[in-house]
């Protein structure tokens, strides 16, 4: 599949993914830039569900967009799904395609560098260059705050966690140690907003 590795086989019955009808019937309609955004949404739809039989179809749907037309956003949201299906290994080499395809996208290091068993040495790098390329986005100085804090960087992960009540001030609810939780708080709020229906979304895990 141009390169992708093959994770896993197309669904055996589209029938039976909980998505609208017309989503299933658009992905075979059109010329390929169309499709690819068939496809695109369709994964976007089940991006964050929990039956392995629809997480697995959002799978495929992020490499065939991706297969009909390469965009960060399949790199970097397939990369999202495999890690809440559990294949960390995966989500690891995608996210480190979204890394190589999008150096100027912030979301694509901040994936990475939240991926469990990231050494802290990287995950702190991966996190400086996020929050160079995105200075007003709370949500990877949250997560800088919290790889400061493991390595002993006390001072660090002050500044970092002060920047990110400032930048989203609604997590000042939340305290210091917290920072995992304060990141799924944003994903969702973020999930709820209202998105584009040109633009690209880029999602963190």
């Amino acid at each position: 599949m141009d390169g992708w590795p093959h994770l896993v086989p197309p669904p055996s019955d589209w029938n039976a993914i909980n998505a609208p009808p017309e989503a299933i019937r658009a992905l075979g309609v059109g010329p390929s830039v169309v499709r690819a955004r068939a496809y695109f949404m369709l994964g976007e739809s089940l991006l964050r569900r929990t039956k392995a039989a629809e997480q697995d179809a959002a799978i495929y749907s992020y490499v065939m967009a991706h297969v009909l037309r390469p965009e960060a956003a399949a790199y970097i949201n397939l990369g999202v799904v495999l890690r809440q299906s559990g294949r960390i290994a995966a989500a690891r080499s995608v996210f480190n395609q979204a890394v190589a395809h999008t150096p100027g996208v912030s979301a694509a290091f901040t994936n990475l560098a939240t991926l469990p068993g990231t050494a802290p040495e990287e995950a702190a790098a991966l996190l400086l260059r996020a929050v160079s390329l995105a200075p007003s986005d709370g949500i990877s100085y949250a997560a800088l705050a919290g790889v400061l804090k493991r390595r002993g960087d006390h001072g660090g992960a002050q500044a970092a966690h002060a920047l990110s009540l400032r930048l989203s001030p609604a997590s000042g609810t939340l305290h210091f140690g917290d920072w995992r939780a304060w990141w799924l708080a944003f994903y969702e709020r973020r999930q709820q907003q209202q998105r584009s229906t040109d633009g690209i979304q880029y999602q963190v895990s």
